[in-house]
């Protein structure tokens, strides 16, 4: 029986989302194998989580401006060979993480995340001459950290990612653009039956969901008090992710009758709200725009993160597959431009399963 391992880290949550979409199509279409993600936070050193994970959950909520300095700086082939050298000594940093890869033996290994990768890679090239080892691209550009000698193919998810990687030492035919993997309910239709009643929504009136990211890192009350004067009616549906002290803060906002203000914690009702939805208004992560687009919701960008948000946020606009919204004090004019179609979005491509590429490749490679 093949077993497929794939490892995501806590650093925002688009990758640990992907992690489990492959996880849940695998085991779906795939049942004779064994297919398990595994969140690899809990095993890693605290100076690897610090460094992985901490440092930059931090940077991207209060220091963006240093983040895009380290985002930057990493970027250079040299910074990023001094990187992989230094990975060679977070292997012997972290047993336990080590101790799980011994433990599970897979036949192949998807980093959803490269931190991972760097960390395992030189034990993997020493100990699992076997093992295929394949790396996800979860954001719309690639990185020069993205690429860790010894991840033998690559999912990548545009022709325009494909080049950048191909820049580096991988040989053309291992990497294959496959999209973003998104869970199963964002790619069939599904029933929306109740969603108006569940969150008080008027019927027809435009739909728009405002998210904050996963964890609530949007300067959200700032885009949201430029709406208080909106003249038009709406059902404002706005998720605060895990910031249950943003929620506080935004319990505060007092609107017009004809806005009909939901605030939300955590939320798992995404795909029936982006089904419903007649704008979403997001920071441009990599696994929530490709959600939305799934679902064939209008996006408007905001407060991207330096760096790869930033690269989402051009490569989307460039495309036509969003609005970037730069001045928040724009934010009226372009949301009912969009709502009113005035501003007309190119249809995103998505008549594949980007999943369902990525395992058949895997089935190439292991073989079944």
């Amino acid at each position: 029986m093949p077993k497929v391992l794939i490892l995501s880290l806590k650093a925002g949550t688009g990758h640990r989302i992907a992690g489990e979409a492959l996880e849940e199509y695998g085991q779906t279409h795939y049942p004779n194998w064994e297919v398990k993600h595994i969140d690899a936070t809990p095993y890693l050193s605290p100076l690897s989580s610090f460094f992985h994970i901490r440092s930059y959950n931090f940077l991207s909520a209060n220091g963006k401006w240093l983040w895009k300095l380290a985002y930057d700086f990493w970027d250079h082939s040299l910074s990023a060979r001094f990187l992989r050298q230094l990975a060679k000594i977070q292997s012997k940093l972290n047993p336990n993480l080590l101790k799980l890869l011994r433990q599970e033996n897979p036949d192949a290994i998807i980093f959803t995340i490269l931190g991972c990768a760097q960390i395992l890679l030189p034990v993997i090239i020493k100990e699992f001459p076997n093992l295929k080892t394949f790396a996800l691209i979860t954001d719309y550009t690639v990185h020069n950290i993205n690429i860790v000698p010894g991840v033998q193919y690559y999912f990548v998810p545009t022709l325009e990612a494909k080049e950048k990687i191909l820049n580096s030492p991988v040989p053309y035919e291992e990497v294959t653009v496959t999209g973003i993997p998104v869970r199963p309910s964002f790619l069939t239709p599904i029933d929306t039956t109740g969603l108006h009643e569940k969150y008080h929504f008027l019927p027809n009136w435009p739909t728009v969901i405002f998210l904050t990211g996963g964890n609530g890192v949007v300067k959200a009350k700032t885009y949201l008090k430029e709406l208080t004067d909106y003249p038009h009616p709406l059902n404002l549906f706005v998720n605060t992710g895990n910031n249950p002290a943003l929620f506080k803060n935004l319990k505060t906002l007092k609107f017009p009758s004809w806005i009909n203000f939901h605030l939300s914690k955590w939320t798992d009702d995404l795909p029936s709200l982006f089904s419903i939805a007649n704008l979403v208004i997001t920071k441009p992560g990599g696994l929530t725009v490709t959600e939305a687009l799934f679902k064939g919701a209008p996006l408007l960008l905001i407060d991207p993160i330096p760096g790869q948000e930033t690269n989402n946020l051009n490569y989307l606009e460039k495309n036509h597959y969003a609005v970037a919204l730069k001045d928040p004090k724009k934010i009226k004019e372009l949301m009912a431009d969009i709502i009113n179609k005035k501003n007309l979005l190119a249809v995103f491509p998505r008549t594949d399963n980007p999943a369902e590429k990525i395992f058949k490749v895997i089935e190439q490679k292991i073989g079944s």
